[in-house]
C-alpha cells in the first residue's frame, strides 16, 4: 500500500515552503506505525527513510538508515538514500563515499541514472 502511495508523491525533496502532501504524511504514518510493530522489517526502514528525506529531515532519514545498516550492511538502494541525504547536507565526501559503497555492494548501480546524477552533483 505504501509503495502504491508512493508513486503518487514526486521523487524530489520538497522545498522548505511546501508542506508534504497527504499521501507523503499517510506514508510516514503508516510506516511509523509498521517499523513500531515490526521492528525488523529492513523495506519499511527504507521506506520511512525515504520519505524522511523527501521532507528535508534529515536527521530522521539519516537515523532509518543507520536502523538498516545496523540489521543488514548489504543494501545498495540504503546506501545510494544515504549519500542523497549527505549531498543535501552538502557532505561531499561522504555523500561520494557512500555512493563508492553502494556501487561495491551492487555493480548494477551504474547503470541506473540516479548513479549519474548523483556522481554529477559531487564536486
Amino acid at each position: 500500500v505504501v509503495d502504491m502511495l508512493l508513486n503518487f508523491v514526486s521523487p524530489e525533496r520538497l522545498t522548505s515552503y511546501d508542506p508534504p502532501s497527504q499521501n507523503l504524511k499517510r506514508c510516514k504514518a503508516m510506516l511509523q506505525q509498521l517499523t513500531h510493530l515490526v521492528p525488523g522489517f529492513l523495506h519499511a526502514y527504507e521506506r520511512l527513510a525515504h520519505c524522511h528525506y523527501l521532507c528535508n529531515e534529515f536527521q530522521q532519514a539519516l537515523e532509518c538508515v543507520n536502523k538498516v545498516e545496523m540489521l543488514d550492511g548489504k543494501s545498495a538502494r540504503c546506501k545510494i538514500l544515504l549519500a542523497r541525504i549527505y549531498l543535501a547536507n552538502e557532505a561531499h565526501k561522504e555523500a561520494e563515499d557512500a555512493l563508492a559503497q553502494a556501487l561495491s555492494l551492487d555493480f548494477e548501480i551504474k547503470t541506473k541514472p540516479i548513479y549519474y546524477v548523483l556522481k554529477a552533483k559531487i564536486p
